[in-house]
């Protein structure tokens, strides 16, 4: 019974790496919305990314783990339709753009039909669209 219990321990060691893949932002093969903020004195930045689906990763924005997606949960997938379907509605990759960056800013990035348009914004004097605000509202209401 011992030797079973070795065993069987040993084979699940075997296995484990193979349960704890991690995923990369470039294996993405959907649509999906990234977004975040950062910057001020430290540099740090907070990074989320959205698929339609309804699966919402987080991930560093360092050199070293750039790409590597930890999964946080799953958004009611209609509530993410939601919000590809305000973005493609409001045409804001053909219609927009914008990069007033500031100390503190923050980011959406739309990858939506092999189109991928980048906003940032963040400067003092200046305020990004209302669409562009209001899809930022949307997405920072699944945190």
């Amino acid at each position: 019974m011992y030797k079973l219990i070795i065993f069987s321990v040993f084979l699940i060691a075997l296995h484990m790496p193979g349960l704890c893949q991690t995923l990369h932002k470039d294996s993405i093969k959907t649509d999906y919305i990234e977004f975040g903020s950062g910057g001020g004195f430290s540099g740090a930045s907070k990074n989320y990314l959205l698929t339609p689906s309804g699966d919402l990763y987080t991930f560093k924005n360092m050199l070293t783990d750039a790409n590597t997606l930890t999964y946080i949960k799953k958004v009611k997938k209609c509530t993410a339709k939601k919000i590809f379907s305000y973005a493609n509605k409001k045409q804001i990759i053909e219609r927009y753009s914008y990069n007033e960056p500031g100390n503190m800013y923050q980011y959406i990035t739309l990858s939506v039909k092999n189109k991928k348009k980048n906003f940032v914004w963040g400067s003092s004097t200046s305020t990004p669209p209302a669409v562009i605000q209001t899809l930022s509202s949307k997405l920072n209401n699944l945190l």
